[in-house]
């Protein structure tokens, strides 16, 4: 795992497609915004499909519209 320290305004750059910027940093919480294709699905980690040890099979949580990410252009 890589770890950065970002200042707001700050971005990252992953690859020539995705850029990730700290909008704002309150507290204990971050605001950050993401660039990247419109074909990548990005979805909050707790969103993403679950695997189940006891039955070998993986369970996608029901995701809504409101939970998707949508960037603008």
């Amino acid at each position: 795992m890589l770890v950065l320290s970002r200042k707001p305004q700050e971005s990252i750059q992953i690859g020539n497609s995705i850029r990730i910027t700290v909008l704002k940093i309150s507290g204990n919480r971050v605001r950050i915004a993401l660039d990247a294709p419109k074909a990548l699905t990005i979805l909050r980690s707790e969103l993403v499909t679950i695997p189940i040890a006891s039955k070998g099979a993986a369970t996608k949580p029901d995701v809504s519209d409101d939970d998707r990410v949508v960037l603008p252009r």
